[in-house]
């Protein structure tokens, strides 16, 4: 009998001792669980707030694209010859002047522009005379024969 009871006694322990072996794994594990599903939590949070910047960033991206088109447009109408000169004359005030005398030097082919000023402060000799001189040194410049 002693042996009997001494064997009640040794799987009545190894039973509570399973018992809490047992209940501590269930524990660890559920308090595993409880961090992992913490952490896939804390995942997507962060995951939706760098879709959500990014979104903005796209956004940000797409308005300065349309400023950046609308302005090459801008540019493209305003550096054309034809626009210069109707937003000159029209909102400017500008006139245009009919003794202008172009010139054009085929070495260098660059146009040299000589504006005739009707103004009081020269005489049209003193303009004639400039004119001249431009052609003499156009015409020593280029050696070829210059007409006036």
């Amino acid at each position: 009998m002693a042996n009997r009871s001494a064997a009640v006694l040794r799987h009545r322990l190894w039973k509570g001792f399973n018992n809490v072996k047992t209940s501590h794994i269930v524990i660890a594990a559920f308090v595993l669980i409880f961090l992992s599903i913490g952490g896939l939590v804390s995942l997507r949070l962060y995951a939706l707030n760098l879709e959500y910047q990014l979104s903005r960033l796209e956004q940000k991206i797409a308005a300065q694209k349309e400023i950046n088109l609308k302005l090459e447009k801008t540019l493209a109408s305003l550096v054309s010859p034809g626009r210069v000169f109707d937003y000159a004359k029209a909102s400017l005030g500008m006139k245009t002047d009919s003794q202008v005398d172009i010139v054009r030097i085929k070495n260098n082919n660059v146009t040299v522009l000589l504006a005739k000023d009707s103004g009081a402060s020269e005489s049209p000799s003193q303009v004639d005379k400039t004119g001249s001189l431009l052609a003499k040194l156009l015409n020593f410049v280029t050696k070829k024969a210059f007409a006036r």
